[in-house]
């Protein structure tokens, strides 16, 4: 199909066949394909009188969620891992709860990148590309400083075998 014989008509039923993927994910779709043909109409001189997704309402996104981790999920948390073979897996999940990182930013973090004194860590090679610093609270700290330093990497374990341990965890 040229881009010239896209219709609403195309865009709706593009939407209808992507919502079940998430109206988040149609919304991005959706958002990404009329900045490009507003890029071909405007930069690169396509003709059309207009943008086809104009015409088509984008998915309502739900409103985001704040929640914390209640004391008794903690609890029960804390003792489905102490029955878990992976003994990194409460390490990462009170890590995680102490700062806020991200799975693959927290399986990826080397020693070298932990500032105790300025209570610091370096974030490298971010979800945006860019390092980010994240300020150690004093569980962050206390968390850290029960773990062993025999590797590079401060937990000395890949995100697939976090994701697995925590699907196993999360079924007890």
């Amino acid at each position: 199909m040229r881009l010239v014989e896209i219709s609403p008509s195309h865009v709706t039923a593009f939407k209808h066949r992507r919502l079940p993927d998430g109206a988040r994910t149609t919304h991005y779709d959706m958002t990404v394909m009329r900045h490009c043909i507003e890029v071909a109409r405007h930069q690169w001189g396509y003709f059309l009188a207009s943008n086809p997704f104009d015409a088509v309402k984008k998915p309502k996104l739900g409103k985001g969620r704040q929640r914390r981790v209640s004391k008794e999920e903690l609890e029960k948390l804390k003792a489905a891992a102490s029955y878990s073979h992976a003994t990194y897996l409460w390490p990462i999940i009170e890590f995680a709860l102490a700062t806020g990182m991200r799975q693959s930013e927290m399986t990826a973090l080397r020693w070298e990148d932990v500032d105790v004194a300025k209570r610091l860590i370096t974030v490298r090679d971010t979800k945006n590309g860019e390092n980010r610093w994240v300020p150690m609270s004093k569980s962050a700290i206390d968390c850290l400083s029960s773990l062993e330093r025999n590797t590079e990497r401060v937990f000395d374990t890949t995100s697939e075998a976090v994701r697995q341990s925590w699907r196993k965890l999360i079924k007890r």
